[in-house]
């Protein structure tokens, strides 16, 4: 992919997915994140060893830590910063007034079959209405940019008069569903209910906090010894529903190319125009869903701690600490396609690929890149069954390579097998030359054997199955303020 189409895309998808200043987008520049349809399926309830493997690529993949729009590895992951939180923070004392606000919690979670508390189904609805709103609200500022910035009059027209005016209804509507539907007054009533209980009571919090995640249970060990948190999305079924459209014309990178930042042209290394005359793809934005994690109880303001590794965030702009963000959701994106101005036929793509220079990555001057790393992330054909012998790189097995290059873990590395010893051969003596390496070659009817038939022409290569893959744009990650900022009334 062009550098000059990386930066428009990416400006694009600031100006969508982060118009709230308490978001920030983190892009997979290094290496490509792709999952199946079926893997990702298979998180909700993983069965066998791949479905287990999946699930741990996938929760290692959304629990980095972001600093900035570079997704690279942190040596730390979520659950280890908010493990060391609830084991060590000092918590602050109850006021005179406490209390526990059960009716809150009866609202927000319910028994679960085995006992364990669980969300209710009224905060269930209420996420599945408040994600439908932010769709809506995402296809107008996609569409609302494409139209806006057209240099064609026909299509600024068409969005003024006639998508406008659609989408905004769109909006209104989803905001409707999620007040009446989804509930949403009862249940941010309950929330915010719940941080005032937490200030009342911060001992009793914590407590239900600490309980809610036990590492010895809810951390899943992996054959090689690794350990995760388990971690899903809303919607489960969101590969199955309907996704929007994301369009890019030329007209429109040029500007978004023009307003972004000088820092980030930098960083991508704008080559001052494209061949692609548009680009398109589908994509879905899904919240992440950890059942161990209570993002409350990092922001709650009841606790306080003097370790260094415990001051996550100085709230500042860019915010610096040891966790200043966490992925709250992720975009993915499918059937990616590209008409270029030169071509006669458009290109189709299964996932995207920044072709970035590493050294060209500014905002990260100590970053470790692996020069190899582009090489070993191009995708591989994979040879049908009839091929050579040879053991081929399986989709899975590579997929997990590319996840685990972005992981920035130990590269899988095929041996280069030995060039086999070239046989001597005896030389030949001719009319007093010596012949090294003759080529004798006798009419096989001289032999009384028949010529060979003439050969028939190769198979038609099989064509390959519709793949499901869907790859991650960004990570919607969520900043976190001042933390740890203890109440002014706590002690």
């Amino acid at each position: 992919m062009d550098a000059f189409v990386q930066l428009a895309l990416i400006e694009k998808a600031k100006r969508v997915f982060a118009v709230d200043t308490s978001v920030m987008l983190s892009f997979p520049l290094l290496a490509p994140i792709g999952f199946t349809a079926a893997e990702l399926a298979a998180l909700a309830a993983p069965a066998t060893a791949a479905d287990y493997a999946a699930a741990g690529d996938f929760a290692r993949t959304v629990n980095f830590l972001p600093t900035d729009m570079v997704a690279t590895a942190t040596d730390r992951m979520l659950w280890d910063v908010y493990r060391d939180v609830l084991s060590r923070a000092e918590v602050g004392a109850a006021r005179a007034d406490s209390g526990g606000g059960p009716a809150a919690a009866d609202v927000l979670y319910e028994a679960g079959p085995d006992g364990t508390r669980v969300e209710s189904e009224a905060l269930k609805r209420y996420r599945q209405y408040r994600d439908s709103w932010i769709m809506a609200r995402e296809d107008y500022a996609a569409h609302k940019l494409t139209g806006e910035l057209s240099q064609d009059p026909a299509e600024r027209q068409h969005w003024t008069e006639v998508d406008e005016p659609a989408l905004r209804a769109a909006i209104d509507a989803a905001a409707s569903a999620w007040e009446t539907l989804g509930g949403r007054a009862a249940i941010e009533a309950a929330l915010q209910a719940r941080r005032q209980a937490a200030l009342r009571d911060p001992g009793l919090r914590w407590a239900e906090w600490t309980q809610a995640f036990n590492p010895d249970i809810d951390m899943i060990t992996e054959a090689g010894g690794n350990q995760y948190a388990p971690t899903g999305f809303s919607p489960r079924n969101f590969a199955d529903q309907d996704w929007l459209t994301f369009d890019l014309s030329a007209s429109e990178m040029r500007t978004l190319v023009d307003e972004a930042p000088e820092a980030l042209k930098r960083v991508l290394d704008d080559d001052g125009g494209t061949g692609i005359e548009r680009m398109s793809f589908e994509y879905r934005s899904v919240a992440m869903v950890r059942a161990w994690f209570r993002p409350e109880a990092l922001t709650s303001g009841i606790w306080r701690s003097s370790d260094p590794d415990l001051q996550l965030s100085d709230g500042g702009d860019p915010p610096t600490g040891a966790c200043p963000a966490y992925v709250s959701a992720c975009v993915f994106v499918r059937n990616i396609e590209v008409i270029e101005q030169a071509a006669s036929t458009d290109r189709t793509f299964q996932d995207l690929r920044f072709t970035l220079n590493p050294a060209r990555l500014t905002l990260r001057p100590n970053l470790r890149v692996d020069p190899g790393i582009a090489a070993r992330i191009a995708r591989r054909t994979v040879q049908p069954e009839a091929s050579a012998p040879t053991p081929a790189v399986t989709p899975r097995a590579f997929r997990a390579l590319e996840r685990n290059s972005f992981l920035q873990l130990s590269a899988l590395r095929r041996a280069t097998p030995a060039e086999a010893p070239i046989a001597r051969r005896r030389p030949i003596q001719l009319d007093g030359h010596i012949l090294t390496n003759p080529v004798i070659r006798i009419r096989p009817e001289l032999l009384g054997i028949p010529a060979p038939a003439p050969p028939s022409p190769p198979p038609s290569p099989p064509v390959p199955p519709p793949r499901d893959e869907m790859s991650i744009l960004a990570f919607i990650c969520k900043r976190l303020p001042k933390v740890p900022d203890l109440a002014s009334d706590l002690d």
